[in-house]
């Protein structure tokens, strides 16, 4: 298990083997969720959209939906 510190300005720096292993790079969005003991950190990559692909059964609008948002994002 990795610890870390929270910096001044209250962020951290995810360690790099876990930016590695997961696929998290400059600028890839990070879902926060509140679970009983604590945080969840879910990094928003293509394949955690390829893996949940059809979950809400929206005939794939959700997903063209996430896909240009993230397009937009990495533009600026």
């Amino acid at each position: 298990m990795d610890s870390i510190y929270l910096n001044k300005d209250g962020r951290i720096t995810i360690p790099k083997r876990l930016r590695k292993k997961f696929g998290i790079d400059k600028g890839t969005k990070i879902f926060f969720s509140e679970v009983s003991d604590g945080i969840k950190l879910i990094p928003i990559t293509p394949k955690t959209i390829e893996e949940n692909k059809g979950f809400l059964k929206t005939e794939g609008r959700l997903l063209k939906a996430l896909m240009k948002e993230k397009n937009i994002e990495r533009k600026l």
